[in-house]
């Protein structure tokens, strides 16, 4: 019987490694996906800016400066980040927080 747990167990284990390695992949999609967009946004606004203020250099060299940081954060915090999680570099979520989130998603689990 106890052989049977820990084979139970085991499996259990291995799917909710799954569940953490599609959790991650699915946080890097979609911060893929959010900076693109977001870097893209932050482009046509500085564009724009640029256009209708005929800025001079210093303004520029800041609007550039704020762009490369913005867009250096975003990347970090939406895709850096999830890459060391799915990669488990640091801290990952725990497995009763995988079994928190699964059971939320499915409630009669």
């Amino acid at each position: 019987m106890t052989n049977n747990s820990s084979k139970a167990y085991d499996q259990l284990i291995k799917k909710l490694d799954a569940f953490t390695r599609k959790y991650y992949k699915n946080q890097l999609l979609r911060g893929g996906l959010y900076a693109i967009g977001g870097a893209l946004v932050l482009y046509l606004t500085i564009i724009l800016l640029e256009y209708y203020g005929q800025f001079g250099t210093a303004v520029r060299t800041a609007l550039f400066y704020a762009f490369v940081l913005i867009n250096g954060y975003i990347v970090v915090k939406l895709i850096a980040i999830p890459v060391f999680k799915l990669y488990k570099l640091g801290e990952t979520i725990s497995y009763e927080q995988a079994a928190e989130i699964i059971g939320n998603h499915f409630p009669d689990v």
